[in-house]
This record gives structure tokens, C-alpha cells and sequence, in this order.
């Protein structure tokens, strides 16, 4: 077999921020990307190291299976436990040195955490360090990633997302439809922290009437949407919202605009998309397909995409399950980095241990508000 390759250097930590300073949040992100390319590049050391001595081992048994003198014999069994212990030995020091660079990892993502805007930063550090006028983001916390395999370690990671990101669909195979509630609406209150400058509403839609507050603190967010044509003219709303602001910025003319139509929007859309009406499947698809500038859609429904009444309302809704980031409702799951390839455990945002802390930094300018009729006037 080939020559194992060489370990990963040593993960090279970025100049930490001042005590008591906020990392600017372009900057965050890219120390958590930072700690997220070291971790990788130690973990395939480790898997290499580890499949260099599992094909050694089997080709020394091999060879000793096909060596008469052997097969059968004292030394036979001398020989083959001298090459499981070779191939166990060089599994110890690979995980050793895998174990160490996630130590000094995890003393560094501590570090960052103390240094994070609101949005990104862990609740207890919130909690300690409201946000001020400034400390807003262009990215929102999702949660965390573990390395699996490793029981005995507490590294975690920040998964962070940029805001608008994607889609985000929550899905209830493994926690349920109470889970996946939960994290949505955390997922959506976090994405609005980001865009907290910017006033953003937060909508909940409950066409089902079975989800209240989606579990966060009573008064946090307007009343949720409950019929199928409200959804239909809200997902409407959403897309003329996105022709305006596409049209004004490519006529470098924002200043025209209605400030309440450039206001953020936060969607967290329940069981999607059971009791819609086909036209707003559609807008949906439109809107995935095209981007929608300041809005950020969260949804909850199975990992794959569910048959809605006929083939062409499915197709759409494969579309939608295609575009979006699919992240599990119960800890577990896997996500693979597109850096080297590795494999992560996601652990879905657990909110404040206090929930009136939602209340404190998102309502502290007044309450947050929902989407009625006339915000976009129908031309």
C-alpha cells in the first residue's frame, strides 16, 4: 500500500479580536469558515490515516493467508496479531492528533464566541450582551455542527448562514412537526437579529391553526396567517416586493421607494405546502427560483418533496425542495462541507434558556410587526 500522507499542518489560528470588541460580522464569518477548513483538513488526515491502516492490515492477512508456512500455525497467529496491533497503533495516533487539533480549535471558536455580533453569538453571551444600535450582521447562526465519531469530544462549531440566505426547510421526519416548529420560528428570529436594523417583520403561517406562537414568547411576532387566500396574497406581496427593489436597484433609485416596502421580511411557512391553493405554490417556485432581496423564507415539512394533488403541483414542489438548505428538526442528521467533503453532525438553534430574552432584543424598538394588506399596493 501507499505511504500514508503526511499530517495536516497544524490548524493556523486568525489574530483575535480585542477583548470586549465585536468582530466585524463579514469577518466573523470568515473566522468561523477559517475553523471550519482547519477542522476538515485534520479530520481527512484522520480518515486517511485510518483507511492507510485498515488496507495495510488487510493486505498483510492476505499475505499471510496465502503463505502455507503460515496459515495454520503459531507464527501465523504471531504475525497476525502483530499486524492488528501495527494497524491499531496508527489509528490511536491519528485520532490523538485529530483530538488534539479539535482541542485547540474549540479554545478558539470559545474565544470568537465572546467576540460575535447578537446574531451569530451564542444565547448566554446575548443574554449578557444585548445588542446595541450597531451590532447587527449580514449572517445569522442556524445551529451547530459536531464531528461524528468522536463521543468523548465537546468540540462544536457555529453553522452560520448569510441573510437572505436560501431557503431554509426544516424537516419533521426526525424530531416532528412540534420540533420543526420550533426551530423554524428560532431560525426565523435569528435571520430577523441579523436584519435587525433594518426593522424586519416577522410573518408566521399556521393554515393548519394548530401552532400559536410556534412556541416563542406570546407578543413576539403579529398574529399568524391562517387562510390559504391571505397566504396567496402575502407570497404575491413578496413577489411584486421583489420586483420593486430589483427594479430600483438597477435604476440606482432607492431613495423612491416606500421605506415599508424595503423593510426585511422574515417568512416561517408550517407544513409546506399542505391546504395551499396552486397559485401560491406557484409564486413560491418563482420566488425561489428567482431570489428574493431582504426576505428570508423558513419552512418546515418532510425531507422529501410530498405529492400535492397532481403533477404539476409536484413538480413545483420539488423545485422548492431542490432550492432550499434542508436541515434536520432533532440533533443528528449530516452535512457535508463543500471544502473537503467532510461529514458534520447538525445540532438544530436550542433558543434561550430564558425566552423573554427574544422579547428583550427583538422588541426593544417597539414590536415587531407582521404583513397586512396594502403594505404593496396592487397595481
Amino acid at each position: 500500500p501507499a505511504a500514508p500522507p503526511p499530517a495536516a499542518p497544524p490548524p493556523a489560528a486568525p489574530p483575535p479580536a480585542a477583548p470586549g470588541e465585536l468582530v466585524d460580522p463579514d469577518r466573523a464569518a470568515q473566522l468561523v469558515g477559517m475553523v471550519l477548513e482547519d477542522t476538515a483538513r485534520s479530520r481527512a488526515s484522520y480518515e486517511s490515516s485510518t483507511q492507510f491502516a485498515d488496507r495495510t492490515l488487510e493486505a498483510e492477512l492476505e499475505r499471510i493467508v496465502g503463505d502455507p508456512a503460515l496459515r495454520l500455525s503459531a507464527a501465523g497467529d504471531a504475525a497476525r496479531a502483530a499486524a492488528q496491533a501495527r494497524r491499531d497503533d496508527l489509528v490511536a495516533r491519528a485520532r490523538q492528533a485529530h483530538v488534539r487539533d479539535l482541542a485547540t480549535l474549540r479554545t478558539e471558536v470559545e474565544g470568537l464566541e465572546r467576540t460575535f455580533p447578537a446574531a451569530l453569538a451564542r444565547w448566554d453571551v446575548v443574554a449578557t450582551r444585548p445588542p446595541g444600535p450597531g451590532d447587527s450582521a449580514r449572517a445569522f447562526r442556524a445551529g451547530h455542527l459536531t464531528v461524528p465519531g468522536l463521543p468523548d469530544t465537546d468540540f462544536a462549531l457555529p453553522m452560520v448562514l448569510p441573510v437572505p440566505a436560501r431557503p431554509v426547510l426544516v424537516t419533521t421526519d426526525d424530531g416532528g412537526e412540534g420540533a420543526a416548529d420550533r426551530v423554524a420560528a428560532l431560525l426565523g428570529v435569528r435571520a430577523a437579529l441579523a436584519m435587525r436594523t433594518g426593522r424586519p417583520r416577522i410573518v408566521l403561517v399556521d393554515l393548519a391553526r394548530t401552532r400559536g406562537s410556534f412556541g416563542l414568547p406570546p407578543g413576539l411576532a403579529a398574529p399568524s396567517v391562517t387562510t390559504p387566500p391571505a397566504l396567496t396574497r402575502l407570497l404575491g406581496d413578496l413577489e411584486r416586493r421583489t420586483a420593486l427593489v430589483d427594479a430600483a436597484r438597477e435604476a440606482g433609485a432607492f431613495d423612491a421607494l416606500d421605506p415599508q416596502v424595503l423593510r426585511p421580511v422574515v417568512v416561517v411557512l408550517a407544513d409546506a405546502p399542505t391546504g395551499w391553493e396552486t397559485p401560491a405554490l406557484t409564486t413560491l417556485a418563482r420566488l425561489v427560483r428567482g431570489g428574493t432581496p431582504g426576505v428570508q423564507l423558513v419552512l418546515t415539512g418532510p425531507e422529501r418533496p410530498p405529492y400535492v394533488g397532481d403533477e404539476a403541483a409536484t413538480e413545483l414542489a420539488r423545485q422548492v425542495w431542490a432550492s432550499a438548505l434542508h436541515l434536520p428538526s432533532a440533533p443528528g442528521g449530516s452535512l457535508v462541507d463543500a471544502f473537503a467533503r467532510t461529514e458534520w453532525t447538525f445540532v438544530p438553534e436550542p433558543g434561550p434558556a430564558d425566552p423573554s430574552l427574544l422579547v428583550r432584543v427583538l422588541a426593544s424598538e417597539g414590536p415587531l410587526e407582521g404583513w397586512h394588506d396594502g403594505i404593496i399596493p396592487v397595481p
